[in-house]
C-alpha cells in the first residue's frame, strides 16, 4: 500500500479533513489536497507534518552511511521511520523509493512473504538476517515512477542498490539498536 495512500485512510478513519490538516500544519489546503491525491510528492519533512497532524504516531531517525564493501563509496541519505508500528526507510537515491520493512521469526515466514509479494506485484525487495529475525525490506513506492529496467544491467544495478539497503539496514539500524 503506498504511503500517501495510507495517510490519506488514516485521515478519513479520523474524519479529518484537509482543511484540518492545512491548519495543524500551516500549510495551504490546496497543498495538502494535491499532496493527499497524488497529485504532487512531498517533501519528508512535509510528509512528516501531515502524519503528525492526522495524530499518527511517527519515529525518524536519518543517517549517512558508508558502503560497508568499500571505503569510497557512498550511498545517499536515508530517513528510517516508523508510522503507527510500521517500519519505512525513505531512499534519496536512484531511484527514489519508499521502503518498507518487515520482520520475521523464521525463515518459511519469510520465504512465504516474498513469494506472495513476487504473485502480486512488481517485486523490488532484499532480506537479511539479524540476531535469530528475519527481515524483508520492499519497495512499495517510487516518487518520480518506478525504475525503468529495459536491460539486464538495469536490472543488475537495481538488485545491488537493494542489496546494499538491506546490508545498510543491517550493519547501521539493527546494530544500533542492539548496542
Amino acid at each position: 500500500m503506498k504511503l500517501i495512500f495510507w495517510l490519506k485512510a488514516q485521515a478519513k478513519q479520523k474524519k479529518i479533513s484537509t482543511y484540518e490538516i492545512a491548519s495543524r500544519t500551516g500549510l495551504d489546503q490546496a497543498h495538502v489536497w494535491r499532496i493527499l491525491n497524488e497529485k504532487k510528492t512531498p517533501r519528508i519533512d512535509t510528509l512528516i507534518l501531515i502524519a503528525e497532524a492526522i495524530g499518527v504516531g511517527i519515529n525518524v531517525s536519518v543517517d549517512e552511511y558508508k558502503d560497508v564493501m568499500s571505503e569510497s563509496a557512498d550511498i545517499p541519505k536515508k530517513l528510517h521511520f516508523h508510522i503507527s508500528g510500521r517500519e519505512f526507510v525513505f531512499f534519496n537515491g536512484t531511484p527514489k523509493m519508499i521502503i518498507e520493512v518487515m520482520s520475521f521469526d523464521d525463515q518459511s515466514s519469510l520465504l512465504y512473504a516474498i513469494d506472495a509479494y513476487k504473485n502480486n506485484t512488481m517485486f523490488f525487495g532484499s532480506s537479511t538476517e539479524w540476531d535469530g529475525k528475519y527481515y524483508l525490506l520492499v519497495a512499495i513506492e517510487f516518487p518520480d515512477g518506478p525504475p525503468q529496467l529495459d536491460t539486464q544491467t538495469k536490472a543488475y544495478k537495481m538488485a545491488r542498490v537493494m542489496r546494499r539497503l538491506a546490508d545498510w539496514y543491517r550493519y547501521t539500524v539493527l546494530a544500533s539498536k542492539s548496542n
